[in-house]
């Protein structure tokens, strides 16, 4: 958990609260309308599928595997990493490079791209053994040839998704991290719309499914799989636009090294290592659902009812406990940083309670009313004879929704507690503990109508155990976690719940029976409508609170528009969002930056160097002198205009004939390896030349030094560890090439206008202050350094006496005493980190601090995600509302000693009337006030015909997809050029009755050819029967003459009912003609028991003239009467 806590005086000022709740409001807002909009348009595609292919059947099956894999293996693979490694230093990069973190996110992308793009093309070539690990043996079997064909076709053209996937989520999270939320929402509404208008295509061309066991065409596999794919890559495209939008122009880089994501990978790990198992065990489960059709006739709730089920229980998760968890964490984290472990507790129950006052009432709905539930959108079309197989699925997952809702808001207070290792080690449980139980569920049983229920059932039984072990785990480190409150909810809630769920059972009861779909809607929802006008009457009636709350929040009227949305209920009654007193003043984005000029010694004045720049003055052709801002020991600073880039650049104008300047310039050009966007960078290091002194170059940033902010007293615990872990991560790369700032103090570190960090003067502000006599630097000057950073910024005193406009700190026994002896409120974490750092013998045995990468890993472990940036923007915008004065400048980087200002407003009389004690001198804010606010810009890039160059991103994109487009036609020719089995032309067809078997000698022999006359719609029917066997004979069926001998590979008969069991025989010797004497003759090659309405049989290729199709078992037809049939037989030739 975080180690912080602060006391009230720590609280960072705040003067946009009203504005943030506004903003975080229009962004949930945006986000959950279109997410909602998307999944209901993901819901009509599902119901569409369930029409036309329904919902068990085979064709059904293959087209939900060969969509699920490839986001499967993107989650699996790249998923937990892009989300918990890539998205938080994207957003760090966005906030606080000086180029919007273009030249990062372009790194990051081009990284990406390649791994993404490299893995895509392995998947999609091996795709057969990558859907043999998701599927189970059964589909590779012989009877299931033409099934497994059409898979990996299909799978050939849906795996190039897992690159668009990736591709999607990177580009939205930079438009999330430049606030750029719609986008990314409701992109895949157009991904839904594709879909959508793709299943209208083939439900016009080839209707709706009349056979549960047939498989896919060729034209049917590459509609429905390039039009998924098309979805995909339509859903990624047009963010494209968004972000050239949003000021972004990606261009490739492969300098990737560097790029700081070994550290956060560290803090992320359990993150990603969670999503791994999660999605390892979905692995498990999808093969074992895959078994749920052991045979190709169709039969088994496999792996599209368990999904069509879990779309249905995840609406209510979705709709209300992912938000509660949203408006909860940003509490329940202040809590926990701050040490009210109390109130965390109490946020965590709160959004229990308030969650399962809906999903106790949607858990019993599912449970006890799954049958009409599933019926409305699945039980339509095709999916009217399989729609119960859905309702098993979720009734079974009606169990967990309850014990899934604790278990996931009991992670989301372990994340406020800055704790990812335990919610890891917690799932390592729940996954082990759901492919445990689905594989004990499943496997011992082989009854493939089940298999989907049984999985869910498994589902729901893992997170009954989580829940428990989660709360045993977090009531550790939550003592006033009360377990039982939510019990005794629960028991309160259970009689309303109760009620309400019996009256729409009893209301969708008497409409079942009626014929009529509209009927048994309108009582579908006419039932839903009383069962809530019941729960919440008698939930008010009982007292539960939370129901009658949230009925006062739907009645309250809002001021902001007029309207209530179901975000802003559910935030205004977690009471959530902590708003601060809004004054109605804007906080300035560009605050006074003058804190870099404050003089910690008497101004001394300087005769200005005789180097003849004036104003407008252009150097090297490119930097036109603006303006002087000041003069520092004969080194003037000039804010400067960059024509080329059209951007304001920083000039430090060396002094002519100075003896630092060769000094100074090798230490600018040796600073150019500090490439850290948290270090003002160099950008030219230019000679004396055509009598222009030598000058360097920076970047122009705007912001207030670390020094001047502390003047107004000391940052929040949190605010001091990000400030140095922000300095110490940028020294960790440079320290480790033999580079060091070796002047590191609060006039080197620079608070940004955005409330970042930039680290001033690397190695020149020691070259300007040195004497030219070489000096020892090493690590340790710079670690040290980071141990009086965290001492000042906690404290607002100085460990090494007076400076920096700091008092000294209190000394005892020679060494300035621990920051939680001069203030309250320190952390005690942060205490130890700079113990650690100075002392040869630190408290409690703990290890010595050596470098600053042990610094920033250690002051990592104790911030975990929090980042103070908002907060210090917040200050500095408080702080210059504080001072009438304070005007709008940027920072300069010069060194933080003697200073004489020069400005053609202010003499320098006037300056040297300055009292030294002053906070700050008038002039300064004088003298700067004419800077101009400027937002940065990124440094040189391309020239003007970059975007003529082709984007790697496109070239990888066409890559992959045509990997995958070229695999499938591969397949489709080679199946093509080995001659799938041509049909055989059936001669004749006879009745086999027998008299030698008991039997009459005929068996309705006028419609015996209906069954090889190519018409599905008529069909041979055997007589009615009494009983599913046959009493006084072995069976009956039809004899099949080919007209001459064939080797046959397959048999195909489309049968009447389901249930029967039936076999394919030949003549005992294949020189002998069909015999109709006796059954004796003929030789079983092949049989099905309990057949749906299409059998396969496998023949081996079996030369014969003859075929025998013999019924041994008949399927029921109704009045206690049993009755078989066979609409067309199709023969199929071996080689």
């Amino acid at each position: 958990m975080s180690e912080l806590a602060a006391s009230p005086q720590e609280q960072s000022p705040s003067g946009e609260g009203g504005g943030s709740r506004r903003r975080l409001l229009g962004a949930t807002a945006l986000m959950a309308s279109g997410t909602a909009i998307s999944r209901v348009l993901g819901l009509v595609r599902a119901v569409m599928i369930a029409f036309i292919l329904g919902n068990a059947t085979l064709r059904a099956n293959v087209l939900n595997l060969a969509l699920t894999v490839p986001s499967s293996l993107y989650l699996l693979l790249a998923g937990g990493t892009l989300n918990n490694v890539l998205v938080p230093q994207i957003v760090r990069a966005v906030k606080q490079d000086s180029d919007g973190g273009k030249a990062f996110v372009d790194r990051i992308m081009t990284g990406f791209v390649i791994i993404l793009g490299a893995l895509t093309v392995v998947f999609t070539v091996g795709a057969p053994l990558v859907m043999s690990i998701y599927t189970k043996d059964v589909w590779r079997g012989p009877e299931m040839a033409e099934q497994w064909r059409s898979l990996l076709l299909m799978s050939y053209l849906t795996m190039p998704q897992v690159f668009f996937y990736g591709v999607f989520f990177l580009i939205g999270q930079v438009l999330n991290a430049r606030e750029k939320y719609g986008p990314m929402m409701w992109a895949p509404i157009l991904n839904n719309v594709v879909a959508i208008a793709t299943l209208g295509v083939y439900l016009g061309v080839w209707g709706i499914q009349t056979s549960k066991g047939a498989a896919f065409t060729d034209q049917q596999v590459w509609l429905l799989g390039i039009g998924s794919s098309l979805g995909i890559m339509a859903q990624t495209l047009i963010l494209i636009p968004y972000l050239k939008m949003a000021g972004f122009s990606y261009r490739p880089r492969f300098d990737l090294k560097g790029t700081g994501l070994g550290q956060t990978f560290h803090v992320a790990k359990w993150m990603v290592g969670y999503v791994a198992l999660t999605s390892l065990a979905q692995v498990v489960v999808t093969n074992l659902a895959s078994g749920g059709l052991p045979t190709a006739d169709g039969l088994g709730g496999g792996v599209n009812a368990y999904g069509n089920a879990y779309l249905i229980w995840v609406l209510p998760h979705s709709l209300i406990t992912v938000s509660l968890a949203t408006a909860m964490l940003p509490s329940a984290s202040a809590a926990a940083q701050e040490g009210r472990l109390e109130q965390v507790a109490a946020e965590t129950i709160r959004a229990i309670r308030l969650a399962l006052t809906f999903l106790l009432p949607a858990s019993l709905a599912f449970i006890a009313l799954a049958d009409p539930i599933a019926r409305v959108p699945y039980g339509n079309g095709v999916g009217a004879s399989d729609y119960h197989l859905v309702s098993w699925a979720l009734m079974a997952f009606g169990f967990g929704l309850v014990p899934f809702t604790i278990q996931y808001l009991y992670l989301r207070a372990f994340y406020a507690l800055d704790n990812t290792k335990t919610p890891f080690l917690l799932q390592i449980w729940v996954s082990g503990a759901n492919v445990a139980l689905a594989i004990a569920f499943v496997v011992p049983w082989n009854d493939p109508a089940t298999v989907a229920a049984r999985l869910a059932l498994a589902y729901s039984a893992s997170y009954l155990i989580g829940v428990f072990l989660t709360h045993r785990a977090l009531r550790r480190r939550l003592p006033d976690l009360d377990g039982m409150a939510v019990l005794r909810h629960l028991g309160r809630l259970a009689v309303p719940t109760i009620a309400a769920v019996a009256l729409a059972w009893v209301i969708t009861w008497l409409f079942a029976g009626n014929a009529s779909a509209l009927l048994r809607l309108a009582g579908f929802v006419l039932a839903t409508a009383v069962a809530v006008l019941v729960f919440f009457f008698a939930a008010k009636r009982m007292g539960v609170p939370e129901a009658a709350s949230l009925l006062d929040v739907l009645r309250r009227r809002k001021t902001d528009d007029g309207d209530v949305d179901a975000v802003e209920a559910i935030v205004d009654e977690s009471e959530t969002i902590i708003t601060g007193d809004d004054t109605g003043d804007t906080p300035n984005l560009d605050p006074d930056g003058t804190g870099v000029f404050v003089p910690v010694s008497e101004p001394l004045d300087y005769p200005a160097p005789d180097s003849g720049a004036v104003a407008g003055l252009v150097l090297a052709d490119r930097y036109e002198l603006a303006e002087q801002l000041a003069i520092n020991d004969g080194i003037q600073t000039w804010r400067a205009h960059d024509p080329v880039l059209g951007r304001p650049v920083l000039v430090h104008l060396l002094a002519n004939n100075d003896a630092r300047t060769p000094r100074i310039l090798s230490a600018a050009r040796a600073a150019a390896v500090a490439t850290d966007s948290r270090f003002l960078r160099v950008l030219d290091v230019v000679e004396a030349a055509d009598g222009v002194n030598a000058y360097l170059v920076y970047e122009y940033e705007a912001g207030q030094s670390l020094e001047k902010l502390l003047r107004d007293g000391p940052l929040t615990s949190v605010e001091t560890a990000w400030v140095v872990r922000e300095v110490s991560e940028a020294l960790v790369a440079v320290h480790a090439q033999g580079h060091f700032h070796q002047h590191l103090n609060p006039a080197t570190v620079l608070i940004t206008a955005n409330g970042n960090v930039k680290i001033l003067g690397f190695e020149t502000d020691a070259a300007m202050h040195s004497d030219g006599t070489p000096a020892s630097v090493s690590t340790a000057m710079d670690v040290q350094a980071l141990a009086d950073l965290l001492y000042a910024c906690l404290v607002a005193h100085w460990p090494r006496g007076e400076r920096f406009g700091l008092p000294a700190a209190p000394v005892e026994h020679g060494r300035a005493v621990a920051p939680s002896r001069v203030r309250g409120g320190v952390a005690p974490a942060l205490d130890l980190v700079i113990d650690r750092i100075r002392s040869g013998n630190p408290r409690g045995h703990a290890s010595r601090l050596f470098t600053a990468a042990a610094v920033a890993a250690e002051l990592s472990s104790i911030l975990g995600p929090a980042d103070a940036s908002s907060g210090l923007r917040t200050r500095l915008g408080a702080a210059e509302r504080s001072e009438s004065s304070a005007l709008q400048s940027p920072p300069i980087p010069t060194p933080a000693t003697s200073h004489t200002f020069v400005t053609s407003r202010v003499s320098a009389d006037e300056v040297g009337e300055i009292d030294s004690d002053d906070a700050e001198p008038p002039f300064v804010d004088a003298a700067l006030a004419r800077s101009d606010s400027f937002t940065p810009i990124p440094p040189p890039g391309p020239s003007p015909h970059g975007p003529r160059h082709i984007p790697l991103l496109l070239l990888t994109s066409a890559l992959v997809t045509v990997v995958g487009l070229v695999a499938a036609a591969i397949i489709t020719a080679q199946v093509n050029q080995a001659a799938v089995s041509p049909l055989v032309a059936v001669a004749k067809v006879d009745d086999f009755d027998p008299k030698g078997d008991g039997g009459s000698g005929g068996e309705n022999s006028a419609a015996a050819s209906l069954a090889a006359d190519g018409n599905l719609a008529t069909l041979w029917t055997t007589d009615t029967y009494r009983a599913a066997k046959f009493t006084n004979k072995p069976g009956v069926g039809l004899l099949v003459d080919l007209g001459a001998v064939h080797a046959v590979k397959t048999v195909t008969v489309h049968l009447s009912g389901q249930g029967s069991d039936i076999d394919v025989r030949v003549p005992k010797s294949a020189s002998s003609s069909g015999s109709t004497k006796t059954v004796s003759d003929w030789r079983v090659v092949t049989s099905v028991t309990n057949a749906g309405d299409v059998a396969t049989f496998n023949m081996g290729n079996e030369s014969t003239r003859y075929l025998l199709v013999y019924f041994t078992g008949l399927p029921p037809i109704g009045g206690g009467k049993y009755q078989g049939g066979i609409a067309e037989i199709e023969v199929m030739g071996g080689s």
